[in-house]
């Protein structure tokens, strides 16, 4: 529930103002979601994931930064989420946090609530431009990688527990998945 202080509109400012709890509060159609602290398996390929990003990150050319949650993306002002896992161009970049739509923004599913990602951020996503999509699941092992299309994502590939992601569009990027998912 939000604090009476910061009732009504739904906007930067407004989120601006939210209790440093410990939570992530994310703003999505209107409506606010807040979120627990994640699992260490999900930090786990978070870090992972951000890594191999970074590492393969010449494949989205010069100028692209890897940031991972919590930083703020706002999408448009009444619009702001925390994903676990963002490429963003660095001219994007400003105190606020990430301004506008990046390139790709990951995020590791929480078994609580998969719908958020699946359905309420994904078409968020597209309705603001950001042009791939990725849905990693730690409990099933597997990466998902959807492409902005005209009539929204579509899915351009996937991988699994020990498969060496690869996308023909991101030329020079290699995830050996087998290395971001917590050992057992």
């Amino acid at each position: 529930m939000l604090p009476e202080a910061v009732a009504g509109r739904l906007s930067y400012e407004v989120y601006a103002q939210l209790p440093a709890d410990g939570k992530r509060w994310e703003f999505l159609e209107g409506e606010v979601f807040v979120t627990p602290a994640p699992s260490p398996a999900h930090q786990f390929t978070v870090v992972r994931l951000s890594h191999a990003l970074d590492s393969g990150s010449a494949a989205f050319g010069a100028g692209h930064v890897v940031l991972v949650s919590p930083v703020d993306v706002i999408l448009a002002d009444d619009e702001i989420v925390q994903p676990d896992v963002v490429v963003a161009r660095s001219a994007q970049l400003s105190v606020r946090g990430i301004e506008g739509a990046p390139p790709l923004i990951a995020e590791v599913l929480s078994p609580a609530r998969p719908s958020l990602d699946r359905d309420v951020k994904a078409r968020r996503y597209a309705a603001h431009g950001v042009q791939r999509y990725w849905i990693v699941d730690p409990l099933a092992k597997s990466i998902e990688c959807y492409e902005l299309q005209r009539d929204g994502y579509v899915l351009r590939g996937r991988a699994g527990q020990d498969d060496l992601l690869t996308l023909d569009d991101l030329p020079g990027l290699a995830i050996d998945l087998a290395r971001i998912w917590l050992p057992a």
